[in-house]
Formats: C-alpha cells, sequence, structure tokens
C-alpha cells in the first residue's frame, strides 16, 4: 500500500510538471465528465493520510448533506488540487 501510495504521488508530481509545460504552450485540454466528487475527496485523502499518521495530525472528512453525488468537471485536476492543499497543510 505504501508502495502504491508513493508511486502514485510521485506520478502525480510529474504529470503537475507536464501540465505546466501544456500550460505554457496553450495545449492543455480539460476533462467535462461527470465523476462523483465524495468518492475522489475520500480516495485523496486516503492517499495523504500516510503523511497525516506520520506526523501525528487526524485527517478527517466531513461532506455536508447537499453536496451532490456526480458532479461536472476535470476530477484529475480536482485530485490535484486537493493533493496540493493537504499536502501543504501538513507540511506547514
Amino acid at each position: 500500500t505504501t508502495i502504491n501510495s508513493s508511486g502514485r504521488a510521485l506520478l502525480m508530481l510529474l504529470n503537475d510538471i507536464l501540465d505546466f509545460s501544456k500550460i505554457e504552450a496553450g495545449a492543455l485540454v480539460l476533462e467535462n465528465v461527470a465523476y462523483n466528487v465524495t468518492e475522489i475527496v475520500t480516495k485523496t485523502a486516503n492517499m495523504l493520510r500516510m503523511q497525516s499518521d506520520k506526523k501525528s495530525i487526524s485527517l478527517q472528512l466531513e461532506y455536508s448533506a447537499d453536496v451532490p453525488e456526480y458532479v461536472w468537471g476535470d476530477p484529475s485536476r480536482v485530485r490535484q488540487i486537493i493533493t496540493n492543499l493537504v499536502s501543504n497543510a501538513l507540511k506547514f
């Protein structure tokens, strides 16, 4: 599990670097698909839980009752944003 999570984190880092190149070249294409927002947030939080456990920081999720099950957008970018925000919060 640790190796798998670390590999995914490394892959996301590489994708971030590639995305910057795409943005600079004007070639970044955003997806617009229906995705389960709570599933994306939960899986991303679970991936970061090991990092929070190492620092003895409790990582908890709470969802509002009015969060829709599915939303339209780019799930990869949402995952990337959540990962960056939570990772930064855990670092600082």
